[in-house]
């Protein structure tokens, strides 16, 4: 390893402890000169670190640097990350030639995902044809994922070109990364055009829900056993966070909840068939709350042995999910670039195990009581915002908590107009479907992420979110665990890196010095303990 070299790594390691400033002064320090390959190494991360700070102009200029002699495969894959820089300053035709630069056989992922990032580019400008032509020229075997939104968005290109064949095909490729969005849009476009407006409407509605993650709901805490939290935060554990299939829940009416609504506003919906229709999808679920400290959900939940408030609540940020436009559930609007990334890598052999699944949105619960027709949606509670105010600058900081709270339920209230109406909406659009026309199993495939963040109001107190991965059983990601008869993805979140805190129920409280011996200092330099014993009242029954 040469002084360049040693450089380099040092600056690395720097980068990932979260020392910016370090880590920009050493890789400024490596010349061409000294190693081309690991100054174009150093210039790539150089502008991946400047992004970071929010210096795009400089960072596009350490992108600008590295030279196709340099190092081919570096090269690429700075090329598309300054298109992608140089997209968000507006400037869309010097992004277009940085994606139009790359070469398949210097990065085949870098190449793919800028094409498709090209597609958009073009689209955007109004020429369809080349985005059709960029959108086809990703090849599977380039990147699964890059490919399966190409075709996605292919489809829509074609759809509105008229060619209604060649879109139901390239949808059909996209499922192994868009089950629901491809298999709503195939059934429509092939029978039931008379639905679409029912699709665009739960789109509505799954949009409206999604969480901000802004500074009024940037957290939310998932309820564990201490063990399993454990395993999860142990480096040297390969456990991964899980979403489990929803048919292990313990909520008897999950999923029917809006069935029985729908079916109480308009006769023509049935909420039997649901029942008896054996679907190849499955749908997997994690589970969040606005209650990061509650008595009630730790009794519930993460139960040791089966012994009430044994267990931990885990607190996660916004970096456990994924914010970006581009969702599990978003697809009409076909405007989502490819982030940049400084982790693009050659494709992988096929693996033995199956893979994770990236990054999801996350979604809070509408809860509605269907005899009377309430409905109200997951939100935080009055007192979280004064534990919050008191936690930052103690008493005197609490009177500007109400004022918060009351901005809160003014913006809440609103969008529950918003889904109130959207769900009204789709019960006259069901209302006007003829009983001959035997939609039923296409409108329940329609309705299928909605039904599953829909609970009953006996609920409403848990405040629940979820994160959900909608699927073919075929899916190579989905494990099984005959023994424990248990079906499940593995998540790609990093649950230490998202962790903000960790309360400890009063059962739990034998666990705390394990718990700060790993989780001892956060991984962004923050100071505060990350590790907190709940305040609520319990007293165990000896």
């Amino acid at each position: 390893m040469n002084k360049a070299e040693q450089i380099l790594k040092h600056a690395d390691n720097l980068r990932k402890q979260k020392d910016f400033d370090g880590a920009i002064a050493l890789y400024k320090n490596i010349r061409r000169e000294d190693s081309p390959e690991a100054y174009a190494k150093a210039q790539f991360n150089l502008g991946i670190a400047l992004k970071q700070q929010g210096d795009i102009e400089d960072a596009i200029t350490a992108y600008k640097s590295i030279r196709h002699e340099d190092l081919p495969k570096q090269y690429a894959k700075a090329q598309f990350n300054l298109g992608i820089a140089l997209k968000q300053k507006g400037n869309i035709e010097d992004a277009i030639t940085a994606y139009k630069s790359i070469r398949r056989e210097d990065s085949p992922e870098a190449y793919a995902k800028a094409q498709f990032n090209l597609g958009i580019a073009l689209k955007q400008k109004g020429n369809i044809e080349d985005a059709i032509t960029a959108y086809k020229s990703i090849r599977r075997e380039d990147s699964p994922e890059a490919y399966a939104k190409a075709q996605f968005n292919l489809g829509i290109a074609l759809k509105q070109n008229g060619n209604i064949e060649d879109a139901v095909a390239a949808w059909g490729n996209s499922k192994e990364f868009y089950y629901w969005q491809a298999e709503a849009l195939i059934r429509i476009e092939k029978q039931y055009p008379n639905l679409k407006k029912i699709l665009n409407l739960v789109i509505s509605i799954i949009e409206n829900l999604r969480l901000p993650l802004n500074n009024n709901e940037m957290k939310v805490a998932h309820y564990s056993r201490a063990t399993t939290a454990l395993r999860l935060l142990d480096k040297q554990s390969l456990s991964l966070f899980r979403l489990r299939t929803i048919k292990t829940v313990n909520d008897p009416m999950e999923g029917l909840t809006l069935n029985r609504y729908l079916s109480l506003c308009c006769p023509q919906f049935s909420s039997a068939h649901a029942i008896k229709t054996n679907h190849q999808e499955s749908v997997f679920i994690s589970c969040f709350t606005f209650n990061h400290d509650s008595l009630n959900q730790f009794r519930l939940y993460g139960k040791e042995n089966g012994q009430e408030a044994s267990g931990v609540s885990l607190v996660f940020d916004s970096r456990f999910f994924n914010t970006s436009v581009d969702s599990n559930f978003t697809f009409i609007s076909d405007n989502q670039n490819i982030i940049e990334s400084n982790k693009i890598k050659q494709p992988a052999e096929p693996e033995e195990k199956p893979s994770n699944i990236s990054l999801l949105p996350i979604y809070r619960c509408i809860y509605i009581d269907p005899e009377s027709g309430y409905l109200s949606l997951a939100q935080r509670d009055e007192i979280t915002f004064y534990r919050e105010a008191y936690a930052d600058a103690g008493k005197e900081n609490t009177a500007s908590a109400q004022k918060i709270w009351k901005n809160y339920q003014t913006q809440m209230t609103i969008k529950q107009e918003e889904v109130k109406q959207s769900l009204d909406e789709i019960i006259e659009h069901i209302r006007k479907i003829s009983e001959v026309e035997n939609v039923e199993d296409t409108l329940n495939f329609l309705l299928l992420p909605l039904k599953y963040l829909v609970k009953h109001a006996a609920f409403h107190e848990e405040q629940e979110c979820r994160i959900m991965y909608i699927t073919d059983l075929s899916d190579a990601k989905i494990q099984s665990d005959w023994e424990n008869k248990l079906m499940y993805v593995n998540y790609s979140g990093n649950v230490s890196e998202a962790l903000d805190k960790i309360y400890l129920s009063p059962g739990a409280f034998a666990y705390e010095d394990f718990f700060r011996r790993i989780l001892d200092t956060s991984p962004h330099g923050s100071k505060k303990p990350r590790v907190h014993r709940s305040t609520n009242p319990f007293r165990h029954k000896s």
